[in-house]
């Protein structure tokens, strides 16, 4: 969690916030590219909490550039995620997300990606319709969304 978080958490206890943040869907050939969370261990979509100032377009770009060493672009909303269904309990107190999941479009090679390693285990390409068990229940959500996309964003 980032600096800004984390004093916004000091400042509000316990309380549930609603945190924004979005998600690339990174997709090759039909298979989309999930990372390995190291602290959650479990698989998900790459992304990340909004800072201040940044539009939610260029959360999604950083985040990637960050968790990935790619640098990506926006190509469609694929869908928004609100609401306590999407709640996260970590150390750091309860969240729910408002959730921007995003299409991404940009040229690279694999030898290109570069884990930022204190977040990211590892990653791998996965069909759409076979992703791994341990996966982020927001993120199974996602790819699913992702199989059935003809050009209108869900609204969840």
């Amino acid at each position: 969690m980032s600096t800004y978080w984390t004093r916004i958490r000091a400042l509000v206890g316990d309380s549930t916030l609603i945190l924004p943040g979005a998600a690339g869907a990174i997709v090759r050939a039909g298979k989309i590219l999930l990372v390995h969370h190291r602290n959650k261990n479990l698989w998900q979509i790459p992304g990340g909490l909004q800072e201040i100032g940044e539009k939610i377009t260029e959360t999604v770009s950083r985040e990637i550039k960050e968790e990935l060493g790619l640098n990506l672009e926006v190509k469609d909303l694929i869908g928004i995620y609100s609401g306590n269904e999407w709640t996260i309990e970590s150390a750091e107190g309860t969240n729910e997300q408002l959730l921007f999941f995003f299409l991404m479009k940009g040229d690279f090679s694999e030898e290109q990606i570069a884990l930022q390693e204190d977040e990211i285990t590892d990653y791998g390409f996965y069909d759409l319709e076979a992703v791994p068990l341990d996966i982020f229940p927001c993120c199974r959500q996602k790819v699913a969304d992702l199989r059935h996309y003809e050009g209108k964003p869900f609204l969840r």
